[in-house]
């Protein structure tokens, strides 16, 4: 009986040895999702960033190829008076 109570009791060891293994490889997996995740969210936050730098940079360009157009415009009608 105190033979059948070792095997037991060292199969218990081993499973609890396993457990810790396993519940340390779960918080190492569970740290670098969370880091992967933070870095994605940084990531992001550049992306959007530079996204509205270059709307806002379309914006100017727009409204600088409005302002030629006007004076292109001008100048044809100036050139129109002089002929």
């Amino acid at each position: 009986m105190g033979k059948g109570f070792s095997v037991v009791a060292e199969e218990i060891r081993k499973f609890s040895n396993e457990t810790v293994e396993s519940t340390e490889k779960i918080r190492n997996t569970l740290e670098n999702i969370h880091k992967s995740i933070d870095d994605m969210s940084t990531s992001i936050e550049n992306i959007v960033a530079v996204g509205k730098e270059q709307a806002y940079s379309t914006e100017e360009i727009s409204a600088f190829i409005e302002e030629i157009e006007e004076k292109s415009k001008q100048l044809n009608k100036y050139a129109s008076e002089l002929l």
